[in-house]
């Protein structure tokens, strides 16, 4: 009788942030993924959106890569150690790894799509650029509702980066929801702006 040999399973690194609902959901999809066609032996490490790449990547010998890559630096230690890898994260940061996303696009019109459908033909964004995924939403939710004949008026923002500019902040978007006509369709680019928008519609 011949000895069966089992081969190593593989070794998979997961370089994405365990601070937010939604990367830990991806977590949870890989997980769910490998109860079905797994075991790989998955390295997994408490990390932020801002964290350093981790020094053991340089010497590390495994058999792919999950990341969501925030730096340049990181996008090329990543390139440098040949090993398959697939990006999770929309980004400008340049890179030659394959991307399994969102689409950001359909998104901005969805949104569009959901309020005019209801009957809405007062609409508003309030956005932020700092990211080309939040432009792409941004600029087709504005386009599907102009093509459908609508103004959008826009309210841009950026990061808070103290306490004062929170107060700073919340108070020019309650004013400025204040004035706009309702019934409206507000898109927040991002979940962080929709938790601004319903703290200044309270304080309204």
């Amino acid at each position: 009788m011949s000895k069966i040999i089992s081969s190593p399973i593989p070794r998979v690194a997961l370089l994405i942030e365990t601070t937010r609902s939604y990367t830990r959901d991806i977590l949870s999809g890989v997980r769910s993924f490998l109860a079905v066609h797994g075991p790989w032996s998955c390295f997994v490490e408490l990390r932020a959106f801002d964290s350093i790449p981790p020094p053991w990547l340089k010497t590390w010998r495994g058999d792919g890569i999950l990341t969501r890559t925030h730096t340049q630096e990181m996008a090329d230690l990543l390139a440098a150690t040949g090993i398959p890898t697939v990006e999770l994260r929309s980004t400008d940061i340049l890179h030659p790894f394959p991307f399994i996303g969102m689409d950001n696009r359909l998104i901005g019109r969805s949104v569009a799509d959901h309020f005019l459908t209801r009957g809405y033909r007062h609409f508003a964004a309030y956005t932020i650029d700092n990211e080309s995924f939040f432009r792409e939403r941004n600029e087709n939710f504005i386009e599907a509702v102009s093509d459908a004949g609508c103004a959008c008026p826009t309210l841009a923002t950026k990061e808070n980066t103290s306490h004062l500019d929170w107060e700073t902040e919340q108070s020019r978007l309650e004013d400025w929801l204040t004035q706009l006509p309702k019934p409206l369709g507000l898109f927040a680019t991002s979940d962080a702006l929709g938790v601004r928008v319903l703290d200044a519609c309270q304080r309204a």
